[in-house]
C-alpha cells in the first residue's frame, strides 16, 4: 500500500489517474514528490486526491506513495518516455544513455537525471 522514494528514470511525464477518492473510500496513501529551486529542496504533497483527478509529474524527480491508514486507493499510472516500445507482455526496458540524454535536453539543470546517467555509464564500465 505504500511506495518508498524512487524515480521513474528517464521518463519524461508520469501521470497518476484517480479511480477513488480521499476521505472517502481510503485515508493515507498521499504521493510526494521532491523538486528543487535553486538551492532549495521542496517537498509537493497531494493528500485530497479526489476520483477523476490527475496528477503529473517529471519522472526523474523522487516520489513515493505515503503508507495507506485505511481503506483502498486505485489510480491508473502512465509513463511518457523515450525509450523503445514495449507491450502488455514487454517490461519497461530500462533506460540507456541515449534516452537519458536525449530526456536532459529537456531539463539539463536536474542534478537526478545527472545522477542517472552516471549510473548507466559506470554500468557501462
Amino acid at each position: 500500500s505504500a511506495l518508498s522514494w524512487h524515480h521513474d528514470g528517464a521518463t519524461i511525464c508520469t501521470m497518476a489517474v484517480a479511480l477513488s477518492t480521499a476521505g472517502e473510500q481510503f485515508e493515507g496513501g498521499e504521493l510526494q514528490v521532491r523538486d528543487r529551486e535553486g538551492d532549495m529542496e521542496l517537498l509537493h504533497t497531494v493528500e485530497d486526491l479526489r476520483r477523476g483527478d490527475v496528477v503529473t509529474w517529471r519522472g526523474w524527480d523522487l516520489h513515493r506513495v505515503r503508507p495507506l491508514r485505511s481503506g483502498r486507493r486505485q489510480v491508473v499510472v502512465a509513463e511518457w518516455w523515450l525509450g523503445p516500445n514495449c507491450s502488455e507482455t514487454d517490461e519497461r526496458p530500462r533506460d540507456s544513455e541515449e534516452v537519458t540524454r536525449k530526456v536532459l535536453q529537456v531539463d539539463s539543470t536536474s542534478t537526478q537525471l545527472h545522477v542517472i546517467l552516471g549510473e548507466e555509464l559506470s554500468e557501462k564500465g
